[in-house]
């Protein structure tokens, strides 16, 4: 299973920058491997998840609550179902479109705060 780390590495810089923004993180370095670790590591902020994304909308919480109760991992086809999809996109168009400042559905909002990643999903869809 990926974990968060290789799965962050695995971005480009656009969806970098979209989580970064969304949790205020500074960008010390150009490298995007050093800059997806350290948003990896401030996402496995215990108080960080508690404070933040338990305080979210009711439905994000509860698809967070979810993921916590499957131990991190899930079917991606009920996940779905219940709580939405994820609009795919090339890179123009989500730089146009900013999907992460207007999230449709609570997997978008855990999505672009680099909450959930392909890895979690027992089918490996994304």
């Amino acid at each position: 299973m990926t974990d968060l780390i290789q799965s962050l590495k695995q971005h480009d810089e656009p969806f970098l920058l979209a989580v970064q923004s969304l949790w205020n993180i500074e960008q010390p370095t150009d490298d995007l491997v050093d800059f997806a670790s350290l948003i990896a590591n401030h996402l496995l902020n215990k108080d960080l998840i508690k404070s933040y994304l338990f305080d979210a909308a009711d439905v994000p919480a509860q698809a967070l609550k979810k993921l916590i109760r499957d131990n991190g991992k899930t079917e991606a086809k009920s996940f779905f179902q219940l709580f939405g999809e994820i609009r795919l996109m090339g890179e123009a168009r989500f730089m146009r479109e900013k999907p992460w400042l207007g999230t449709l559905s609570a997997a978008e909002w855990l999505w672009y705060r680099g909450v959930i990643y392909t890895g979690i999903f027992d089918d490996g869809s994304e």
